[in-house]
């Protein structure tokens, strides 16, 4: 891509990481809804509704980095999709009427995800992802030729997949 800067992308890679994580403390779902795609949003949304209904919340602070770099990146279609590694440290730890019942807010943990964001760098998404034939109406989602469920995704830089790989 040109004038594509690595650096400045990373930076709002991990910035959008730090929102989202905040977001999630915060019970903020309309900052999640407008961070992830609708798959993660709903994973995300069980798991919170979850917390809710025992009274619970995570809270994940005092975020800094060891290593933020890209491990892959591909086009398809318009939809751009960038895999990141980050190596991190933050406190993790749930907390129930004020009392901690998991995790420690006095030790951070390091953890070593693999996120993955993805933008559609198209307007209007003209062939199907899957099978590449011409989309006459995208209003109904479906792809008439081989019935894939057609699912548009964000212009902005949306996160798609948070997996940990390890953690210490």
């Amino acid at each position: 891509m040109p004038n594509f800067d690595e650096q400045k992308f990373l930076n709002d890679r991990y910035n959008d990481y730090l929102i989202i994580q905040k977001a999630w403390s915060d019970f903020d779902y309309d900052t999640l809804r407008n961070k992830l795609t609708d798959e993660l949003y709903n994973q995300y949304l069980m798991q919170l509704d979850t917390l809710k209904l025992k009274n619970q919340k995570n809270i994940i602070s005092d975020f800094d980095y060891e290593l933020l770099r890209i491990l892959d990146a591909n086009n398809e279609n318009g939809q751009v999709t960038v895999k990141i590694k980050l190596v991190c440290n933050f406190y993790d730890y749930i907390e129930q009427n004020g009392v901690i019942i998991r995790g420690k807010n006095d030790i951070k943990a390091k953890v070593y995800y693999e996120l993955t964001f993805v933008c559609n760098m198209e307007n209007d998404l003209a062939k199907c992802p899957n099978c590449g034939a011409e989309l006459n109406n995208n209003a109904s989602k479906v792809c008439e030729y081989c019935r894939s469920l057609i699912t548009v995704v964000s212009s902005n830089w949306v996160m798609s997949k948070k997996e940990v790989k390890n953690q210490w």
